[in-house]
């Protein structure tokens, strides 16, 4: 799409302010109206209090939402869930700004970031309380500043550079894997000396966004899951440093054995295949192919998506791939110089196609963008989803006095949501089951007894000493039927998703 060179910058404003205005929109007509299991109900809780929540601690995450839960008129769930839909739509408009710059075409910006931005996984994590949108935010204004240095090495730009990487990797560290990526960048516009150290101070400013966690652990607030489950001292440099590098989660970490990891990896790339229509990653392959000559941006792009798959096909944890939405957002601008390419290619080879082009590009915007809400709206819509809201509340109404439920981080996250902010049932106690054993096998690792066996022994014995003990002198109840308690308690159903323990085990048994 052809604009005059004095109207194009009103243009190209008035396109991303009218696609910030859209996304955000569809957003928030599918956006969650309260908690979620998981992450989402955790992050709500730890805003509201400003607490200590699962590492890396996410500081800079979690300043912003405690303000957003201050806005007045609403619940702090809702206010959290729609700030994951402001960073959503802030993330389309930085998406289309970077493949604007790129291309210079409209028509493939809009596109390659639709279908992006109503992409099942992008638009799911846009609608609910969770730490992605931000990072792909600065991720995308991150991209949009590696293009505006290669195309004008200015002062202002590395700067805004320098910035965007302290802060993408102080909020989720996993972003140094992009870091690779700069160093053709370095390399190729390589900026003076005294503008690098600004840029590389300015990356080390966000660091003090740490300062949080010993601020609030010495404040002790109502959710402290260190204080609760590790002996770790938040208060020393050691303890900050515990939670930057995500210890809490060290085995974890490329958990996954090389032959499992690979085989992952054709999961996460079949992931970003069917949120892209497949055609989409084609296009996109097809843009770094044609970049070739510009292997600066290459190199950026595709070694950040290509490492940023790796490491999560090597984190071991069951939520994985939700975590690859930066090599989404990093396809972006790729997809979009695709795009432009194939229509050059085709205009080259049928030049007829030129004379209704105006309405043919207006037609496929409108088609593409109709085909994306139609197809990905009900999976993405939250906006009537109340069960993990309800189930909290069935369970805090059904137990008895003085209880003690022991659950997993799924359930226990949106019970705490009920208690700690809604004040409900402040006699019940909630044990997370997952976060407790993740404090004892931290506790023998930091002992240097590495083996699984040791701790997960040592887990069995610490939950069976619990029931013994506290049995006698309270109700206890789980929340799922587990083959570990099997071994040490009996217990029987209440209703689904709801057990009572009724005599405790031993091993012998």
């Amino acid at each position: 799409m052809k604009i005059p060179q004095n109207w194009r910058r009103f243009v190209v404003v008035g396109t991303a302010v009218a696609l910030f205005l859209i996304t955000l929109f569809v957003y928030v007509q599918t956006l969650s109206p309260t908690i979620n299991s998981f992450d989402s109900a955790e992050l709500i809780t730890g805003a509201y209090t400003m607490g200590i929540i699962h590492a890396p601690g996410y500081p800079l995450y979690l300043l912003l939402a405690h303000a957003a839960t201050q806005w007045p008129g609403t619940t702090p769930a809702y206010a959290v869930n729609f700030l994951s839909a402001l960073f959503g739509a802030g993330t389309a408009v930085f998406l289309f700004l970077t493949s604007w710059r790129l291309t210079h075409s409209l028509l493939a910006s809009l596109l390659a970031t639709l279908l992006a931005a109503f992409s099942r996984l992008f638009w799911s994590q846009s609608v609910i309380a969770e730490v992605y949108t931000l990072n792909t935010f600065l991720i995308s204004a991150w991209s949009l500043a590696v293009v505006s240095i290669y195309q004008q090495p200015q002062r202002k730009y590395w700067l805004w550079l320098g910035l965007l990487v302290g802060l993408s990797v102080t909020h989720h560290p996993s972003t140094v894997l992009l870091l690779p990526g700069l160093l053709p960048l370095l390399i190729h516009r390589l900026p003076r000396s005294r503008t690098l150290l600004l840029a590389a101070g300015l990356a080390l400013l966000p660091f003090l966004l740490f300062l949080y966690l010993p601020w609030r652990s010495l404040a002790d607030p109502a959710l402290n899951y260190v204080s609760w489950y590790f002996s770790v001292d938040l208060t020393m440099p050691g303890g900050v440093l515990w939670m930057m590098t995500g210890r809490m989660f060290a085995t974890e970490l490329f958990g996954r054995p090389w032959a499992a990891t690979l085989r992952e990896v054709v999961v996460l790339v079949q992931q970003i295949w069917l949120n892209l229509f497949g055609a989409g990653l084609l296009l996109a392959f097809y843009g770094l192919y044609t970049l070739r000559r510009e292997p600066v941006l290459v190199w950026f792009w595709g070694l950040g998506t290509a490492f940023t798959l790796f490491f999560f096909a090597a984190y071991n944890v069951i939520d994985h791939t939700d975590m690859i939405l930066p090599a989404l957002v990093l396809l972006v601008p790729p997809l979009a110089y695709g795009l432009q390419q194939l229509g050059q290619d085709l205009l080259a080879r049928w030049p007829a196609l030129a004379h209704n082009a105006f309405v043919g590009q207006g037609l496929l915007l409108f088609s593409v963008g109709f085909l994306l809400l139609a197809v990905n709206w009900s999976y993405a819509d939250r906006s009537r989803d109340w069960s993990a809201y309800q189930l909290a509340g069935y369970i805090l109404a059904t137990v008895e006095p003085d209880a003690l439920i022991i659950t997993q981080w799924t359930k226990a996250t949106p019970l705490q949501y009920m208690q700690i902010v809604e004040g409900q049932r402040l006699d019940v106690e909630i044990l997370d089951r997952g976060l407790l054993a993740l404090g004892i096998r931290d506790a023998y690792l930091r002992q240097g007894e590495a083996a699984a066996r040791v701790y997960n022994n040592a887990i069995v014995a610490h939950l069976q000493q619990i029931i013994q003990e506290q049995l006698p002198h309270r109700p206890i109840y789980i929340t799922e039927e587990d083959p570990i308690l099997d071994l040490i308690a009996c217990y029987k159903p209440i209703q689904t998703g709801l057990y009572r323990i009724t005599c405790a085990k031993t091993l012998d048994n």
